[in-house]
């Protein structure tokens, strides 16, 4: 087989084509590529550790923003008891200050005392008649129904009224509204 029948990868090369083959690689260039490793390694390293402190920070932030929620979620609970135990105290305060003015008071508005005895007149039988006691003479004997007398027991209270048939008796009061009141309102709670 002659040299041009050959691959191209079998032909021989004399020693100096071999010395140009394998020759050194220039020292520049290899420090060049060496120093370019280098500093991608470098960059790639850089950007991950900063990946991975962003990823670290956003962990932080989640982990902070979810304690501040707890708290302020906490002091919203806190206000809002806060504020119902304020508001209760209030309307007890409200309700003992209308106790202390009605019982102050020497005379029941008239028409406050007309719907006392329309509310006492309701508890009793339908067909009832009896006696009406308020604790004035502040109403006429004409605001009660007829067959029905008012009279003035003075030992009521002021603003109570009290229905009488037979042996039962069917009282209203501004005591009993506000007692009612008190106990609406809690049941509100």
């Amino acid at each position: 087989m002659s040299e041009r029948a050959r691959p191209a990868a079998m032909q021989s090369v004399g020693v100096a084509g071999l010395l140009r083959l394998h020759q050194p690689p220039d020292p520049a260039l290899l420090q060049q590529r060496q120093e370019q490793a280098v500093a991608d390694a470098f960059a790639q390293g850089y950007h991950a550790g900063e990946a991975a402190a962003a990823c670290a920070a956003d962990a932080r932030q989640q982990s902070q923003m979810a304690q501040q929620a707890g708290a302020l979620a906490a002091a919203a609970a806190t206000r809002e008891a806060m504020l119902l135990a304020m508001a209760e105290s209030l309307v007890e305060l409200g309700l003992a200050i209308a106790r202390a003015a009605i019982a102050a008071e020497p005379l029941a508005r008239p028409e406050t005392l007309r719907s006392l005895v329309a509310e006492a007149l309701a508890a009793a039988p339908a067909e009832a008649i009896g006696t009406v006691a308020i604790a004035s003479a502040a109403l006429p004997a004409e605001a009660v129904p007829a067959g029905w007398v008012l009279v003035v027991d003075p030992t009521l209270p002021v603003g109570t009224v009290r229905a009488t048939v037979g042996a039962a008796s069917f009282t209203a009061s501004f005591d009993r509204r506000l007692s009612q009141l008190s106990a609406l309102l809690h049941e509100v709670d």
